[in-house]
């Protein structure tokens, strides 16, 4: 039987790998505070940006890593949630005199799958090109069934990554585009998500499709 990521919530291994998030933030966020004390003028600030920007990817991976052990929100994510409801005035207004004005992209593909070890594998050789400070036998703990793999391919290539992967035979491929008139807030998504079959349902008007088989 195949493991849920519920599987996955205050086990050793998720604590584990938190933690060593954590850790790693921390020294990454101590190396900024250094590039910024030893900056001295204007000529600094892209070493000062380029170090945020590390600052930034290392404090999304300690909210990742407390999400998959404990489900919980990290407060940092909390700020983040804060800017996204600040009025964005760089956005532009909605065409509100198209016959839609927002579009859903629904996408389904079917895979045979061929060798649930290859693909376990193939997610394991992808986290480390996510991460490539981490050892493969450092993620062979992490990556230890098959809804891992794939979080791990496609987080590291893209859904299309799936495509060409070992372990897995593409068969059929949909795509939908449904015009709507309103979209999923984040608080509809924190609900949707104990059923995310529920995702692809509501009103709406179909105004493309497309289907692929590849065998």
């Amino acid at each position: 039987m195949t493991d849920t990521w519920e599987d996955n919530l205050w086990t050793d291994t998720t604590r584990s790998a938190y933690l060593t998030a954590g850790e790693a933030a921390i020294e990454t966020l101590r190396s900024h505070l250094a590039v910024v004390a030893s900056a001295s003028s204007d000529a600094d600030e892209p070493a000062i940006d380029e170090s945020a920007e590390s600052v930034r990817q290392a404090f999304i991976a300690v909210s990742d890593a407390q999400f998959e052990y404990s489900a919980t929100v990290a407060p940092f994510s909390l700020l983040d949630d804060e800017d996204a409801d600040a009025p964005d005035e760089d956005e532009e207004p909605l065409d509100t005199d198209a016959e839609h004005n927002q579009i859903s992209i629904m996408l389904r593909r079917d895979f045979r799958l061929t060798s649930g070890a290859a693909l376990i594998e193939a997610g394991r050789v992808a986290a480390t090109t996510i991460s490539p400070e981490d050892a493969l036998d450092a993620t062979t703990e992490d990556v230890d069934d098959l809804g891992r793999a794939l979080y791990q391919i496609v987080h590291a290539g893209g859904i299309d990554a799936l495509n060409d992967v070992a372990g897995l035979d593409p068969v059929v491929g949909v795509i939908l585009a449904v015009g709507r008139d309103d979209l999923l807030t984040e608080e509809d998504l924190d609900e949707l998500m104990d059923d995310p079959g529920e995702l692809f349902a509501g009103e709406g008007e179909i105004i493309y499709s497309q289907a692929d088989v590849w065998s």
